[in-house]
């Protein structure tokens, strides 16, 4: 008895495998293009971190030219004086004297009790160094109402009430101390207008300024806070009438060293990341690094001349070399912290100048440095980054156009296949009926 196929193909053959194999070959190239992409996302967040790394380095090279790198301590224990000095401070000696605390204006009223007549409607005007503000009384408020109203009409005073358990007080001050140098007392907290008579103002504290005499030189300010009379030196009195005490201020080594390690850290972050980049291991993943990039390249090669660079200036300290920062086989910075107390003792002027220098000290040189790379128009980190930020936008262009063309090569696979089911199945029918038909012949 024959039977009939068609080339071998049967009805249990398994299409859709043979659909996902064949489509699985064609995803190749889509999956090469996003591998591709996702290699240059990481290359961009590599860029970023070593250009918030600069941007780490800028600030810290900018503190060091306007506060100072050289630090300076005050050596005396003193009475009721507070001594904070900066960078921008010298060492040298001074003789102090504070003979007045600076004192904030209080003016309070009569008191209050339950028997008091009630407060009539008017007008308060506070007089705060010639400045005038109103302030409205309802007429039957509170002295609570009347504080809470001046608190919310005049900012520069503070009214509260005050209660002895018999009276009750509306206690008015002025925020802040003193009052303007050349004016007299009375004009830091004045209180006149239609409501003041039933209130019976009177002046409790009177303001003073503060006034110290260094080196025998008179200085008066409003408040106990004194930081414009020595240079580059922060002091707060707390207490008068101590006499003459003196103030020593000395060059520290070691405030010099934490003042310097910030920019060194800073420095020592960008080199390592740039290196890291640069020096890839023979089993990374290079295409996910930015081994041999030019732009790194270019930036480790200014890294590197940066801390050989001379500052233009006269004195003992031209390079970091001259004040203990040594510079290590990687290229990395530390400090020889004896190397650089000797350079404060010959020329501690000069480590402040090694940075503050114009266009040619240290701080000038990195910050160029650090814009030149990181500009927002035209760094060269940036016109790298905005590069391989347009391949990442193009290469996603080709994945949807990859995987659009696999889509349709699946949805034509499937129409091949259920053609091809179909015309087995009209064989395969068509043999069977040719089959019974020569049986039918072979019985007659």
């Amino acid at each position: 008895m024959a039977t009939f196929n068609a080339s071998g193909l049967a009805s249990g053959m398994d299409t859709n495998t043979l659909v996902d194999a064949l489509v699985r070959v064609r995803e190749l190239a889509v999956t090469r293009l996003k591998a591709k992409q996702g290699a240059y996302t990481t290359q961009i967040s590599v860029m970023g971190d070593v250009v918030n790394r600069l941007g780490g380095l800028k600030t810290a090279a900018e503190g060091l030219k306007t506060g100072g790198a050289l630090g300076i301590t005050s050596s005396s224990t003193l009475d009721g004086v507070t001594v904070n000095p900066t960078s921008a401070g010298q060492a040298g000696r001074y003789t102090l004297d504070v003979t007045s605390l600076a004192a904030a204006a209080k003016q309070r009223s009569t008191g209050f009790t339950q028997a008091s007549p009630a407060i009539t409607a008017g007008t308060l005007t506070f007089s705060i160094n010639g400045t005038n503000t109103d302030v409205n009384v309802g007429a039957g408020a509170s002295l609570a109402d009347v504080a809470t109203a001046i608190n919310a009409g005049v900012p520069d005073v503070s009214a509260v009430v005050l209660s002895d358990g018999t009276s009750s007080y509306l206690s008015v001050t002025n925020r802040a101390t003193g009052f303007a140098v050349g004016g007299q007392p009375s004009d830091a907290l004045g209180i006149s207008g239609s409501a003041a008579g039933q209130f019976g103002f009177a002046s409790v504290v009177t303001a003073k300024n503060a006034e110290v005499f260094v080196d025998g030189l008179r200085f008066e300010r409003r408040s106990n806070t004194f930081d414009d009379v020595i240079p580059g030196v922060g002091i707060t009195v707390s207490k008068e009438g101590g006499g003459p005490q003196e103030l020593v201020l000395s060059n520290d080594t070691a405030g010099t060293t934490k003042n310097l390690q910030g920019f060194i850290d800073a420095y020592n972050l960008v080199l390592k990341s740039v290196q890291k980049q640069l020096s890839v291991s023979s089993g990374s993943d290079r295409t996910a690094s930015l081994a041999g990039d030019g732009a790194l390249r270019s930036l480790q090669s200014a890294l590197g001349s940066l801390t050989s660079r001379q500052v233009s200036a006269s004195g003992n300290v031209r390079t970091l070399a001259d004040i203990g920062v040594k510079t290590a086989r990687d290229g990395s910075l530390s400090i020889d912290t004896v190397a650089l107390g000797k350079a404060i003792a010959k020329d501690p002027a000069g480590v402040n100048t090694l940075f503050s220098t114009a266009t040619t000290g240290i701080s000038a040189l990195t910050v160029d440095l650090a814009d030149d790379y990181t500009n927002s128009n035209d760094g060269v980190l940036t016109v790298r980054t905005k590069g391989m930020q347009g391949q990442v936008t193009r290469l996603g262009k080709d994945v949807e156009r990859a995987q659009a063309a696999v889509d349709r090569y699946r949805d034509l696979l499937i129409k091949q296949f259920t053609a091809m089911e179909t015309v087995v199945g009209t064989l395969k029918s068509t043999g069977n009926y040719l089959t019974s038909l020569e049986n039918v012949n072979n019985k007659s």
